[in-house]
């Protein structure tokens, strides 16, 4: 959904409905397996999302999953 960290929980339900609409299977009915599986991942999106304290973890995590610290550890 390409949120901000700070990004208002009422801003974030904008872009959930927009995107929900964009992929829903019924608008989508020459692809309605990809649709389904898209619109699935938006909704499993929001329900993390649209908790704080969720928003939160998944927030502070992401930066960690893009940019790991990297560690070296020999034996030997």
């Amino acid at each position: 959904m390409n949120l901000d960290p700070e990004t208002p929980v009422e801003d974030i339900r904008k872009k959930y409905k927009k995107l929900s609409i964009l992929v829903h299977p019924d608008k989508n009915p020459d692809d309605k397996e990809r649709a389904q599986n898209a619109f699935e991942i938006v909704n499993k999106a929001w329900k993390i999302l649209e908790h704080d304290g969720m928003r939160k973890r998944c927030m502070w995590l992401v930066p960690a999953l893009i940019n790991p610290p990297v560690t070296f550890s020999f034996t030997l």
